[in-house]
């Protein structure tokens, strides 16, 4: 797993950062950090639900209102994502 968190990751060249180190070992953990997130939240909520989540979809669970506003977006945003994949 460590090794996908550094795909695409280049050494240094001219006018690029680099990563090295102490910051190439925070990404590494930050990224395997999240990895397991998804993989625990993937168990108790649906998959597209937690993609949609994942690109921004913004819920609201503070009142009624908006949270039957947020499932609504939450729905939309699926469905576009449904409908992108087919």
């Amino acid at each position: 797993m460590l090794a996908q968190a550094l795909v695409g990751l280049r050494s240094c060249e001219e006018g690029r950062a680099s990563y090295r180190g102490k910051t190439l070992e925070d990404l590494a953990k930050t990224y395997l950090f999240g990895e397991a997130i998804v993989a625990r939240a993937s168990r108790i909520i649906d998959t597209e639900a937690l993609a949609a989540l994942m690109r921004g979809v913004k819920a609201d669970l503070s009142s009624a209102q908006s949270a039957g506003t947020s499932a609504l977006r939450l729905k939309q945003a699926m469905a576009a994502t449904e409908t992108a994949s087919t």
